[in-house]
């Protein structure tokens, strides 16, 4: 019988809640002190409430007016809140639900104990006991489970999320490579969660001395891809069958998400002789709509970009080989060039940019067969025999070839490049179309951001030049190719509160966040963590949707 009136219950209140008000009733404090006030229950409560509605999109009752009303009918939450003084502010202020709760102060942060009234039983129909080591994080984690048998609002359909599993080198072979290779790693990574928020980046290091046996938990921001590549150690070198297992670790025990975009990324400077093993599981990927992508870099032969190139080609994935420049100069002080990519060396007379798009140019789309050399330098032939890779190439040239040097710099790589084109390599599902840019201030500080729904836009057109500022509710991502280093998600502005519904520990400005963008990551309530910035809209610039049909 218990079981049939929860999911009666279930049932009744996980229907359409657009139309539902709450009001959030401050929270009572146990032993209070200083840091540890009646503030900081009234605090508390709006946090419930702001999540309620950015979730669940509950109406919030006025905060200010809310105070009134219960002060009006003798009600003293900070001492005593029964189930007849929430039977009677619901009835007569026609509010759907009512939420509140104690909090305490234990050894390790703070705990609470919530409840959620609902008009319609006349009766608690939701409570959650929660602990955490700050307020806001409490709070995000009290209102998960308080609403949970609601459903969740409809929200502005985001990009597709990417899994991604990196399959890393971490042989001996990378020891010139890896602090590079990090570096890349650490932009990519922060594009994905930039452009594709929610997506996941699994870091699986190999090499011949260290089986893989499990998989650490994925990176879903900079910080935690810096903290997986951090734990990075090289050792031994690698063949075939540590590669092989490794492929077949991604593919077999990895945790992908039916609804993401899946892919394996790899980024090797051993050889690979293209095992039997490995095409098996490429094939197995193939079938799981997983493509694998390869990043060779200059240890390797020709014959081994190609065999890699194979796996990602029987995937639907993309391969690239790094290339490599070094400037030399002669008797003369003249700067020249030289140029490696798949073992093959080259000289150059100037100083060409468009070595970092790749060298080569293939017969076909697939990287099989001879490639042409680049057009801005020529090809030296390595003698039979020789070992040549891209950090001896000079002392290769200085015996072999035409030209004596008195100086060297340090080789470059188009690492970088390299690996940020592998972002739009997967095919984009059909997405919400951007429909503004927004200029928004604060405090000397200006930030050009993308707006994808019409209530944001409208919201933003509304604001323009009103000449004061207004609270915006964003969440924030790390971005380096903005002003700021920075950018907030476009999909989650929270647009419908003003300043007596927020708490002053989830409001930030935009030069704090300047000055540290990592840090405001998180910090906050719910997650990812939502802030307010006070805001001035200075400039909306509508995106055209479509062509003009007239021409012009």
């Amino acid at each position: 019988m218990k079981y049939l009136i929860t999911l009666f219950l279930f049932i009744a209140f996980a229907a359409d809640t657009e139309a539902k008000d709450l009001a959030a009733i401050e929270y009572k404090i146990d032993n209070p002190d200083s840091s540890f006030t009646r503030e900081t229950g009234r605090d508390y409560a709006k946090l419930i409430a702001i999540s309620a509605n950015v979730t669940k999109g509950l109406n919030i009752y006025n905060p200010f007016q809310l105070e009134k009303d219960i002060a009006g009918m003798g009600i003293y939450p900070e001492r005593n809140l029964t189930l007849e003084n929430l039977s009677a502010l619901c009835a007569t202020r026609y509010i759907n639900y009512a939420v509140s709760g104690k909090l305490y102060k234990v050894s390790k942060g703070f705990k609470s104990e919530s409840i959620l009234y609902s008009a319609d039983t006349k009766s608690i129909i939701s409570r959650s006991s929660s602990t955490a080591a700050t307020i806001n994080e409490l709070a995000g984690k009290d209102a998960l489970k308080l609403f949970s048998f609601i459903k969740n609002k409809p929200s502005v359909k985001e990009k597709q999320t990417k899994t991604i599993a990196l399959l890393l080198d971490s042989s001996y072979n990378m020891n010139e490579e890896l602090p590079e290779t990090k570096e890349a790693i650490k932009d990519f990574a922060l594009s994905i969660f930039s452009d594709y928020p929610g997506s996941t980046i699994f870091l699986l290091p190999y090499n011949n001395k260290t089986p893989l046996r499990s998989i650490e938990s994925p990176a879903s921001s900079l910080i935690s891809i810096e903290a997986l590549l951090s734990k990075i150690k090289l050792n031994g070198g690698n063949d075939d069958a540590s590669f092989t297992n490794a492929l077949n670790f991604a593919v077999e025990n990895m945790r992908w998400n039916k609804t993401s975009d899946n892919s394996i990324f790899i980024i090797s400077n051993s050889s690979f002789k293209d095992s039997l093993n490995a095409s098996r599981y490429a094939r197995r990927a193939a079938n799981k709509k997983i493509a694998i992508n390869c990043m060779i870099l200059g240890k390797t032969t020709g014959n081994d970009s190609i065999n890699y190139s194979r796996l990602s080609d029987m995937s639907r994935g993309f391969s690239a080989d790094i290339s490599y420049r070094q400037t030399l100069y002669d008797i003369k002080g003249k700067d020249f060039y030289l140029y490696y990519e798949r073992a093959r060396l080259f000289e150059g007379a100037s100083d060409e940019k468009y070595w970092q798009n790749g060298l080569f140019k293939y017969p076909q789309k697939k990287r099989f067969g001879y490639a042409k050399g680049p057009g801005f330098a020529d090809e030296i032939f390595v003698k039979k025999g020789s070992s040549i890779n891209p950090y001896n190439m000079s002392e290769y040239y200085r015996r072999n070839g035409e030209r004596r040097f008195i100086n060297a710099k340090n080789v470059e790589s188009n690492i970088r490049k390299a690996i940020l084109s592998f972002k739009q390599t997967s095919v984009e599902t059909h997405t919400k179309s951007k429909l503004a840019r927004v200029l928004v201030s604060q405090g000397g500080i200006s930030l050009w951001i993308d707006v994808y729904d019409n209530d944001s836009l409208d919201f933003f057109t509304k604001k323009r030049n009103l000449g004061y500022s207004l609270p915006l509710g964003v969440i924030i991502q790390q971005k380096k190719d903005e002003p700021y280093g920075f950018t907030f998600n476009p999909y989650k502005y929270v647009t419908v509160f003003s300043g007596e519904f927020i708490p002053e520990s989830v409001k930030i400005s935009l030069p704090d966040i300047a000055k540290n963008p990592k840090k405001y990551m998180a910090g906050s309530f719910m997650n990812p963590s939502l802030w307010f910035v006070e805001v001035k809209v200075e400039e909306v610039r509508i995106i055209e949707s479509g062509d003009d049909v007239r021409g012009g």
